[in-house]
């Protein structure tokens, strides 16, 4: 048979699921994406709450004021990204990603006697850059639609910042930083709009914590130190389950303090985005 190497070409192609180089997939692409997402906040947000409820038992429960408002938990914020990936085959792709996170949230305490009020403020901002490596694998539904399934591990470089009042003008300004390590994996939609350009829809669930935080809180004094988490009694209320920066373990005068170690971020949580392929 004259042609049989070509004949074996050809099968060995279409076994592959190529179709030559003519119509060929595309093997490099990039993807920019951009939606909302949901974490947790962690130690921080428990931190936070606790120092909110302690005053409220000190002063409420002790003392009779009047109480308004009180600390309300970060947990929603934005979500951008994108990603470099190369097309091993019609159905597996690997991709290196670089995103963007970010969540914050006003909320304050006022206490008042009808004669006079003190307030307590805070406002907690997280922002996270996770570097990824993902694998995709996609599987065809109908005419241009492919479902993706996906998954990756990385790094996450994270910043945690608070601004916050305590029964004063003064504001006072804590800012740190970390490196952790996280995972993902996700469920979305691939839908082709022309050639070598589609549109996605992507449901991503996370897994990541941040521990180690370290920089520094401008109140007075200044403080250079780490995020530590605890459980204190004032006064004898509690424990509550609060945050604090520090030099060395906390140990504060006229509080007991508990189970103290790092602080953890959590950026754990889910994001809902829409995006775009390109292939080039």
């Amino acid at each position: 048979m004259k042609n049989k190497p070509v004949f074996l070409a050809v099968v060995l192609a279409v076994s592959l699921g190529w179709t030559g180089p003519a119509s060929a997939q595309s093997r490099f692409g990039f993807k920019l994406y951009g939606g909302l997402g949901y974490l947790s906040g962690g130690d921080i947000n428990t931190g936070c709450q606790g120092i909110s409820d302690l005053y409220g038992e000190l002063f409420g429960s002790t003392y009779h004021y009047s109480l308004i408002g009180g600390y309300e938990p970060f947990h929603l914020g934005m979500n951008f990204g994108g990603e470099i990936f190369y097309q091993v085959t019609p159905k597996i792709a690997i991709g290196l990603g670089v995103g963007y996170m970010n969540a914050t949230r006003e909320s304050s305490l006022t206490i008042t006697n009808g004669v006079e009020s003190a307030v307590v403020y805070w406002k907690p901002e997280v922002k996270a850059m996770p570097v990824t490596l993902q694998f995709h694998y996609f599987v065809p539904v109908a005419g241009g639609v492919k479902l993706v399934l996906s998954t990756g591990v990385g790094v996450v470089i994270a910043n945690f910042d608070l601004n916050q009042t305590m029964f004063s003008d003064e504001m006072e300004t804590m800012k740190t930083s970390a490196v952790g390590f996280g995972a993902q994996g996700g469920l979305g939609l691939e839908i082709e709009l022309a050639k070598n350009i589609s549109l996605t829809l992507d449901f991503l669930g996370r897994y990541a914590q941040v521990n180690g935080l370290t920089g520094t809180w401008s109140s007075d004094p200044d403080t250079e130190g780490k995020l530590w988490f605890l459980d204190a009694t004032i006064a004898g209320k509690g424990p509550y389950s609060i945050i604090t920066l520090s030099e060395g373990i906390p140990s504060g005068e006229g509080a007991v303090m508990t189970n103290v170690r790092e602080a953890k971020l959590g950026l754990s949580g889910f994001s809902a985005i829409i995006g775009f392929v390109f292939r080039i």
